[in-house]
């Protein structure tokens, strides 16, 4: 059965209708025109997640935000906690030098040597009556690492001779003057020096050998 309406209902309908639609539009346009909301109308998690502005920075909890995300961008770098906070500290140079093991002749070399300050490396022998005797010394060096040098000896060096290398300190003019002036450069209490045997492979020479020969030259030239 078909419905016929008269042309005020179907007026009235389609009126009704566009009021409807109309409804719609308007609040469709309203809720597209709102503003995004801020960030304080965020909830607690959203802020912690969200950007932290100029004015947010300055409050307590925003400077408390803003550490976080700073202690996470640092750890994201590999960089621990302790070292963010304190810087350890860098060990002093140490005095050092390294005889290479020696043939027979008159050269003698300094396979390395650091000096902390100026100074010259001198060669000494020790001969039959246990005693040192300066045969050798380079000229003023200064503060420096030092590889491969070649030292002239005033004397040639036989087989089984001990050698010995030791650093000396200038005390200013420039010129190596021992006993008199020059001391030992030493790291701590110890005098700084390196032995060798002529022509005697290293595994075979005495193992207190050093020991001893830094005992003679601390109580015979400990100036």
């Amino acid at each position: 059965m078909t419905m016929k309406y008269s042309k005020k209902e179907a007026g009235n309908i389609i009126y009704n209708t566009l009021i409807v639609v109309a409804l719609f539009a308007i609040a469709y346009f309203w809720y597209a025109k709102q503003p995004e909301p801020s960030l304080t109308e965020m909830n607690e998690d959203e802020q912690i997640e969200g950007v932290v502005t100029e004015e947010n920075q300055n409050s307590p909890e925003g400077n408390e935000v803003f550490s976080n995300i700073n202690n996470l961008v640092t750890k994201s770098v590999g960089t621990s906690e302790k070292e963010t906070t304190e810087q350890e500290p860098v060990p002093s140079p140490l005095n050092s030098i390294m005889l290479a093991e020696t043939d027979s002749g008159n050269f003698a070399t300094i396979t390395y040597a650091n000096l902390t300050q100026p100074g010259y490396i001198a060669i000494y022998k020790v001969n039959s009556n246990s005693e040192t005797v300066p045969i050798g010394h380079t000229d003023l060096l200064p503060a420096s690492i030092i590889s491969n040098l070649k030292i002239e000896l005033g004397t040639v060096t036989a087989e089984k001779q001990t050698i010995v290398a030791v650093l000396h300190q200038d005390d200013g003019d420039g010129l190596f003057e021992f006993p008199e002036s020059d001391s030992y450069l030493k790291n701590g209490g110890f005098i700084v020096s390196d032995v060798d045997v002529v022509e005697i492979p290293a595994e075979r020479e005495a193992k207190n050998l050093k020991d001893q020969v830094d005992r003679y030259l601390e109580n015979n030239f400990s100036n």
